[in-house]
């Protein structure tokens, strides 16, 4: 029997949970009161449907808190990536993926960025309509998101904001850019050259001043730091043994940065400049230090699977922390 789906539902299947309609057709699922946090606490995206998304015939990427041995679903149907948390919590920032309407009247995929209290309200996008954004990073003083974009081709969309036209290239590169957490402020950092024609996956300092990213261009990658305020920028790490560089993540109580290297995580100490190999299967991503830095959380996938381990960075212990089928990913656990 085929459930034909109504646009918007506003029926509420129990005290606890209610499904809304949201902007672009997509629809949050919210729980009612406050959603324990602890450092144990772990977000992140997985392609698991749940009874609810079954019942309703729809799949897609959405997101997931796994708290006290307990998983949470937070986002019903769309495609939802990235997550990041503030610091304080209460809201997740994360790229989506929309429809939009070019200047011929044909729709087009890009991503954007969103925001949305840890419940699910008050969801709405916030990076420029210009730009497709992802990688969103929340600072740790809670007062910027760094992203990587680049802008629409002027030929194709209506592009109309004054930002767009003050960056040019922007339609030839990947560049990181900052806004206020409200999308207010947006600019892009000035830190494009030859060698870095396409910057990803940024993340933050402890201080929230400076920030890692890989750089990629001159036919390498490379993991790079900038000071956001001044826009100097220094490499950390390249070579031809290290490529591909990918996913640098920044421990948030020192100056360590996890990264991934041919399929493996390896934990860079600046002071020494000396990489760690933490793993050594091939088949390891998306490192996310917890609250503590004492342990990392990574992705380990197949084909057909994807499950997000922890290890522990004292003993090395490693151990598997989901188990729902389908492909887990993104884990943030700080």
């Amino acid at each position: 029997m085929k459930i034909n789906r109504p646009r918007n539902l506003f029926s509420i299947f129990s005290a606890a949970v209610i499904v809304t309609g949201a902007y672009w057709g997509q629809r949050i699922l919210r729980y009612s009161g406050d959603i324990p946090v602890t450092p144990q606490t772990i977000l992140y995206m997985s392609s698991h449907q749940t009874w609810l998304q079954n019942l309703l015939n729809e799949g897609g990427w959405n997101f997931f808190i796994q708290t006290s041995g307990k998983i949470q679903c937070l986002t019903h149907g769309g495609f939802f990536s990235q997550p990041t948390w503030s610091p304080d919590r209460k809201w997740i920032a994360f790229s989506s993926y929309e429809d939009i309407l070019t200047k011929g009247n044909r729709n087009y995929n890009q991503f954007f960025i969103w925001r949305m209290k840890t419940d699910g309200a008050e969801q709405r996008r916030i990076s420029p309509v210009w730009l497709s954004s992802q990688n969103p990073v929340w600072s740790p003083d809670g007062q910027w998101i760094l992203f990587s974009a680049h802008a629409f081709n002027e030929a194709l969309y209506n592009v109309s904001d004054s930002l767009a036209h003050a960056y040019p290239d922007s339609f030839r590169t990947r560049s990181l850019f900052l806004m206020r957490p409200d999308g207010s402020q947006a600019k892009r950092l000035g830190i494009i050259n030859d060698c870095l024609r396409f910057t990803l996956n940024p993340s933050w300092a402890p201080d929230s001043r400076r920030a890692v990213f890989i750089g990629h261009g001159c036919n390498s990658s490379s993991i790079q730091i900038v000071d956001v305020i001044t826009e100097v920028v220094y490499s950390v790490l390249t070579g031809e043994q290290w490529q591909p560089l990918a996913q640098p993540n920044w421990s948030p109580v020192k100056d360590a940065i996890a990264f991934v290297s041919r399929g493996n995580i390896f934990s860079l100490d600046l002071a020494s400049g000396m990489p760690k190999q933490l793993t050594s299967d091939g088949q390891c991503r998306e490192p996310s230090w917890s609250v503590d830095g004492k342990h990392l959380y990574f992705v380990r996938a197949s084909q057909d699977d994807g499950q997000i381990w922890r290890q522990d960075l004292i003993t090395g212990e490693t151990r598997q922390t989901t188990f729902n089928k389908g492909h887990n990913v993104f884990p943030v656990a700080h």
